[in-house]
């Protein structure tokens, strides 16, 4: 039988500690009696996780809202309780800055001064209803995908609210998403990437602008994300394997005040956005030409910079001034781009992290390849975004001539030259393996 034990508490946790039958109890002061005692709750849970996530948006309300102690649970509003769930535990359990800055922007603009001024304990279904349905009614017309960002934290902090006690049954029960048929063709549209005409057009158009052009023709043919490549130095690129190691990314961290408003935005270098998007792949011709070109580049600017670029911590991508590229300067040639030209479609960095595996599945590339290039977590991630893709791509127009010839291999026994074939190929495959694995293996040594 667990003894009691008391845990060292963080900043505004309330007080924690472990009874004798194993149990996790939450201890916080909720104003004062009249002859100046405290008055005590508590919150129970099976895990001092547990109890400190329920504490986290009480203990925050008290903190931000000073003003109302003594304040009864049953008063407080979801502007107040909105904001302290925020601050106070969404902001610790969500992984990146611009996640929480999704969530913050979908409470700051919308929830806030939409029903921030309701009770908690008085919202009903039919107000989020009718508030849902003003936003979505609202000018300028706000995206349906908002509008559900908008559900979606309503739902988790409703949610989280029924846990803790501060209300009996969530307001959101079967509130359905919002649907919109002409915004999903655009964003199935969207995840296509470039037309081989817009491909054209793109590549030919970007020449005057050479820093913009191998920019584009990097991201077209390396899927990488923006910030992967903002990060990449020259110690990953291997120009006698061809291969490329990705390793880091560069990120946004952003800082926010008490209200949850974004008060500065700062760019660092770190890992990448999951473990499977640590990766090596050989690069085709066109990227290293790419690469070899800068690298040239570079030479030359340390002649007047009097600076070292090419060293193995160098970025590969770096301005006249040899400092690393940022994604505003990045959007700046994209927008300049679209505005000089006055483009129709969709262009930005993303769209070419599209139009590569679009490009792959013309090929008729495998999926786990694709996914793996991507650096996608699970193939499953790739078939959900590229799905129409690939059903449109990777099958020949002669695919079941393909099943009559695996039939006739099949009944035929002379299939010795099918099977030579077939040989020369596994074996280039697993030549090409081998010499991915020697590189990362020698990469391991190094570090």
């Amino acid at each position: 039988m667990a003894n009691k034990s008391y845990s060292r508490r963080g900043n505004n946790e309330g007080s924690i500690y472990q009874r004798k039958d194993g149990r996790w109890v939450g201890q916080y002061t909720d104003g004062y009696k009249e002859n100046g005692k405290q008055t005590l709750k508590y919150i129970y849970g099976k895990t001092r996780e547990e109890v400190a996530n329920r504490l986290y948006p009480i203990i925050g309300y008290k903190k931000l809202n000073p003003n109302t102690a003594g304040k009864q649970e049953s008063d407080i509003t979801v502007a107040e309780y909105g904001l302290s769930w925020l601050m106070e535990y969404k902001r610790h359990t969500v992984g990146k800055s611009s996640t929480f800055e999704w969530y913050a922007h979908k409470f700051t603009s919308h929830i806030k001064p939409g029903i921030g001024h309701l009770k908690m304990r008085d919202v009903t279904r039919k107000d989020i209803i009718a508030f849902l349905d003003r936003l979505s009614k609202k000018q300028p017309q706000i995206a349906v995908s908002t509008i559900n960002g908008v559900r979606l934290f309503l739902m988790e902090m409703f949610d989280d609210a029924v846990v803790e006690g501060i209300i009996e049954q969530s307001p959101m029960v079967k509130i359905k998403r919002y649907r919109d048929k002409a915004e999903d063709y655009r964003k199935k549209e969207r995840t296509k990437g470039l037309s081989p005409e817009q491909r054209q057009f793109v590549i030919e158009n970007t020449k005057d602008t050479p820093a913009f052009h191998r920019i584009v023709l990097f991201l077209m043919f390396t899927g990488l994300r923006i910030g992967e490549t903002l990060a990449i130095r020259w110690r990953q690129v291997d120009f006698s394997a061809g291969i490329l190691t990705v390793d880091a990314s560069v990120s946004k961290n952003i800082k926010f005040d008490e209200q949850a408003y974004k008060i500065s935005v700062k760019e660092e270098i770190s890992t990448t956005k999951t473990g499977s998007s640590e990766r090596a792949f050989k690069l085709p011709k066109i990227v290293l030409d790419v690469l070899r070109e800068i690298y040239s580049e570079q030479l030359d600017m340390e002649k007047k910079l009097n600076k070292k670029l090419t060293c193995p911590d160098g970025f590969v991508f770096c301005n006249k001034f040899g400092k690393r590229r940022t994604y505003s300067g990045i959007t700046s040639y994209f927008e300049r781009f679209k505005k000089k030209y006055d483009i129709d479609f969709e262009f930005h960095a993303h769209v070419l992290r599209h139009t590569f595996a679009t490009i792959m599945a013309e090929q008729k590339t495998h999926i786990n390849k694709i996914s793996m290039m991507l650096g996608h977590s699970d193939v499953k991630t790739t078939l959900s975004i590229y799905t129409h893709i690939l059903n449109s791509r990777l099958m020949d127009e002669s695919e079941e001539d393909k099943l009559d010839e695996a039939y006739q291999m099949l009944v035929q026994p002379n299939h010795k030259q099918h099977d030579e074939k077939r040989t020369v190929q596994d074996r280039e495959q697993d030549n090409n393996q081998q010499q991915v694995m020697q590189f990362l293996s020698s990469l391991r040594r190094r570090l």
